[in-house]
C-alpha cells in the first residue's frame, strides 16, 4: 500500500477557536485556510504547493535542502 500526500501552504493570519459544548474541537478560519485548501487542490501528489514568496523564504533559511519548481497553477480564486 502506498500513500500519496498532497499539501498546500499559505502564510497569513488566521482566526482560531474552540467550538462545541460537550465535544470540544479546535478549528481555524479565514482567508489563509481557504487559500491553503485551494493550493492543496492544485498540488500534485507528493509535492507541496506554496506561494513564490514563501518558497524564497524557505530557500533562504534552508539552502540546498528543498527544490522549488514553477507551479502549473496560474491563478487561484481569492489570491491577490
Amino acid at each position: 500500500m502506498s500513500i500519496l500526500l498532497v499539501n498546500g501552504l499559505w502564510l497569513y493570519a488566521v482566526l482560531t477557536g474552540v467550538i462545541g459544548r460537550q465535544r470540544l474541537q479546535y478549528d481555524l478560519w479565514g482567508h489563509s485556510v481557504n487559500m491553503a485548501a485551494r493550493l492543496e487542490a492544485a498540488s500534485e501528489p507528493d509535492h507541496l504547493c506554496v506561494r513564490e514568496d514563501v518558497a524564497q523564504k524557505i530557500q533562504g533559511h534552508f539552502p540546498d535542502v528543498f527544490t522549488f519548481l514553477p507551479a502549473k497553477v496560474a491563478n487561484l480564486k481569492g489570491a491577490a
